[in-house]
């Protein structure tokens, strides 16, 4: 657990280095952005299961153990000021003693909006299905995320922040809690 408050502390030491500016001058993103993102290339994780906890850690790109702690691509739209649609994709072999795949595709909505110069929140929810050996065949998926965007270059974000997946349905019993960091383009 000492990991994960450090992490929490240091995403927030990132996070006010950068600087936030007053609530009055907080905007939403621009309608009609588009973003595309890399999420979950770092991710650190607890899966709360029956039983002990299990802790997972995946970086950058490596296979994780489930199909909660892998990368994912990301698209999403901005239909009006701040508020987005889209989806996140994932795709994924497992291999232990025999090879197990799966495919993840979870709609979501998001608002994003401006709490500094160079820094935005977006909290996303959604729900889609995790199909495949290593997800207990197929398995309902609602996920929440609250990341900060911190703009690193024109249209190149950062982003870092809390996630929770929370099956439902199929065969996996966990609740997954924990922090991930990946990269979004915006247009």
């Amino acid at each position: 657990m000492r990991r994960f408050q450090n992490a929490v502390i240091g995403a927030a030491a990132l996070v006010s280095a950068v600087g936030f500016t007053s609530v009055t001058e907080a905007a939403p993103v621009p309608q009609g952005t588009v973003a595309l993102s890399a999420e979950r290339l770092a991710a650190s994780n607890v899966h709360v299961q029956p039983g002990p906890a299990v802790w997972v850690n995946q970086f950058f790109g490596a296979p994780g153990m489930t199909p909660f702690d892998t990368p994912r691509l990301g698209f999403d739209y901005f239909v009006i000021d701040g508020l987005s649609i889209g989806a996140h994709f994932g795709l994924g072999l497992y291999a232990h003693n025999e090879v197990d795949a799966w495919i993840a595709l979870i709609p979501r909505v998001g608002y994003a909006f401006s709490i500094g110069r160079r820094v935005d929140f977006w909290p996303r929810v959604g729900v889609g299905l995790i199909a495949g050996d290593a997800a207990g065949n197929d398995t309902g998926v609602l996920s929440m995320e609250g990341m900060f965007l911190i703009n690193m270059v024109k249209h190149v974000d950062f982003e870092v922040g809390p996630a929770v997946d929370l099956p439902f349905g199929g065969f996996w019993p966990d609740a997954i809690i924990g922090g991930n960091a990946g990269i979004v383009a915006r247009f």
